[in-house]
């Protein structure tokens, strides 16, 4: 009967976390259309800039050390505060004056931002445990689609002469009212699973002995994953105007082209989340992901560039959020919250470090090798999985109802 859920059914059993994951979009959406404008208002110089935008990693990594230790102890009401915390930051980077200001504001947005996405993805975990539906595509799905309308209309204010502070204040002002959503929200959701999060067992009756090697494997696989999207995302336009001398407009819709391919992957990987195995689903996915990755590489003319690089970041959109349900699906429940902290700081360490890789493959060998080195990362996915899941049995117990039958506790 789950598996015949409806998206809307789905999306109501996750829709506090849900709130989180628009505020998220709204603001990545809209901050990365302003960065031009941003870097402008302080003075900054392409280094300065780097810089800045390094210190929302320095915040979030933190953070969500953080985040995992307390979503593990003071679990309610801390996701609506979170969100409301959120929405405070968001208005801190357009109010800076000089690149410091602006590092230091985007180092408060990070803390905010890694403490959300910390208990944002834990609580739909639990939720994923409690009841047995898979949520996790559809959040991370949605939070695409609300990325990609919000970095429009961003663009369309931009157009109006609406400068930065106005426009983030107005993004600031969105995610708080989430904020108090989410609170009314999480209130009549604990009335309607109180013991949410008193769940032993997982979907599958398996209890955790210890989550620390294998979810340092899930984290190795959504760090290849993460790599690999914001690698497509942040070097497709230049890839397609370097090497085949397209115009910055075409070249510019290589970064839409990967947005599009995460929120439509992800739709489809909450279609097959109910009917194929975890394992199943990112071997499946990483192989679209290789292959597609290595045709971009190899292309030879843009319309090859553009189909491929469709197929890669589909298939690659599927592998995190699968890595992240696992993680909490699988955790015993005091310990959801470290779980997912340790898969996302891994994961989040390869979206902020693979940019600056790839660069300097480039630099040394071209990017066409850069890009073919994504398909490499990838590769990895597949023999992590193999040992996740022969480690795993290693960390299992026996399942609940096996153990009643013998009379084995």
């Amino acid at each position: 009967m789950v598996a015949r859920m409806s998206f809307f059914t789905i999306a109501r059993t996750i829709r506090a976390p849900l709130m989180a994951f628009f505020a998220m979009g709204i603001f990545w959406g809209a901050w990365h259309a302003l960065v031009p404008d941003v870097k402008i208002a302080v003075g900054a110089d392409d280094g300065a800039l780097g810089l800045a935008l390094l210190c929302v990693a320095l915040g979030a990594v933190p953070a969500m050390v953080l985040g995992g230790r307390l979503v593990d102890r003071i679990e309610p009401g801390l996701l609506p505060a979170t969100v409301l915390a959120f929405g405070v930051a968001a208005v801190l980077p357009g109010l800076a004056g000089s690149p410091v200001e602006l590092g230091a504001a985007l180092f408060v947005l990070g803390l905010a931002s890694g403490m959300m996405d910390v208990v944002m993805n834990a609580r739909i975990g639990a939720i994923e445990a409690a009841t047995g539906v898979r949520a996790m595509h559809m959040a991370h799905a949605l939070f695409a689609v609300v990325y990609l309308v919000v970095a429009l209309g961003t663009g369309a204010a931009r157009d109006a002469a609406l400068d930065p502070p106005v426009i983030l204040t107005s993004v600031g002002a969105a995610i708080v009212a989430l904020g108090l959503v989410t609170a009314r929200l999480g209130r009549e959701d604990r009335i309607a699973r109180p013991d949410l999060d008193d769940v032993t067992p997982d979907a599958d009756g398996l209890v955790r002995r210890r989550i620390d090697g294998p979810v340092l494997l899930l984290g190795i696989i959504a760090f290849a994953a993460f790599l690999s999207e914001n690698g497509w995302q942040s070097w497709s336009a230049l890839f397609l105007e370097r090497t085949f001398e397209v115009d910055p407009w075409l070249g510019s819709m290589g970064p839409a082209v990967v947005g599009t391919a995460l929120a439509v992957g992800r739709f489809g990987g909450q279609a097959l989340a109910m009917k194929v195995s975890d394992a199943a689903l990112i071997a499946g996915a990483a192989i679209v992901a290789i292959a597609g990755g290595t045709a971009m590489a190899l292309a030879p003319s843009p319309i090859v560039v553009f189909a491929s690089l469709f197929v890669a970041a589909a298939g690659a959109s599927v592998i995190a959020p699968s890595a992240l349900s696992l993680a909490g699906r699988t955790a015993e429940p005091r310990r959801r919250g470290a779980a997912v902290a340790t898969v996302g700081v891994i994961a989040y360490t390869g979206f902020f470090v693979g940019p600056a890789m790839l660069g300097f493959v480039a630099d040394a060998a071209g990017l066409r090798t850069a890009l073919g080195m994504i398909a490499v990362v990838l590769a990895f996915v597949i023999p992590c999985l193999l040992v996740h899941h022969a480690w795993s049995d290693a960390y299992l117990k026996r399942p609940v109802s096996t153990q009643r039958k013998d009379g084995l506790s």
